[in-house]
């Protein structure tokens, strides 16, 4: 946890408990329309609220406590629903706003790199962006690392089990009804 980071977004009026409200992290494309990968810096958004800028810890500098998580065979749980949701809003929110709609073996490799390497880079900008929803999470909420892994690991699962061949996109398409 990154006590800085929660107390500036709620000085600047973000709500870091419901999950309508819950800041998530906007996108950015260069003139060309193309996304722009985050580095320490990550521009921060909420409904009605003006666009902040961050600078967040990587992951392992934010890993706190020895919680142990459930299996999520069953989805996340309550307790676990705006972990999952901060990371898919910016997966949906990513492939909305730059027209690149991912295909879910490219949405399992990325978290499978992430979970691998969480304070790592990928060619993709996906990357970074689930990089940078992960430490916004984890900058206002305390996650151990057995709960960052079994997080990571259940999303990279469900991206395994929604594609159906070697161009579907159905993970994408899942997550984009529900979270955005």
């Amino acid at each position: 946890m990154d006590r800085d980071v929660a107390q500036y977004l709620e000085a600047s009026g973000y709500d870091l408990r419901g999950l309508v409200k819950l800041p998530r992290v906007a996108i950015q494309v260069d003139e060309r329309g193309q996304p722009m990968k985050l580095g320490a810096e990550v521009p921060i958004v909420a409904p009605t609220l003006a666009p902040v800028l961050c600078e967040l810890k990587n992951v392992s500098a934010l890993f706190e406590g020895d919680a142990v998580p459930p299996q999520f065979a069953k989805g996340p749980g309550k307790e676990y629903e705006p972990f999952f949701m901060t990371i898919e809003r910016a997966a949906a929110d990513f492939c909305k706003l730059t027209g690149r709609h991912e295909l879910d073996r490219e949405f399992e490799r990325v978290y499978g790199i992430l979970r691998k390497r969480p304070d790592g880079k990928d060619d993709n900008p996906l990357y970074s962006y689930l990089r940078a929803a992960l430490r916004l999470y984890m900058s206002i909420h305390p996650v151990s690392r057995a709960e960052f892994e079994a997080v990571i690991d259940r999303l990279r699962k469900s991206a395994a089990t929604f594609a159906i061949g070697a161009a579907s996109r159905n993970y994408f398409e899942t997550i984009e009804t529900y979270v955005l």
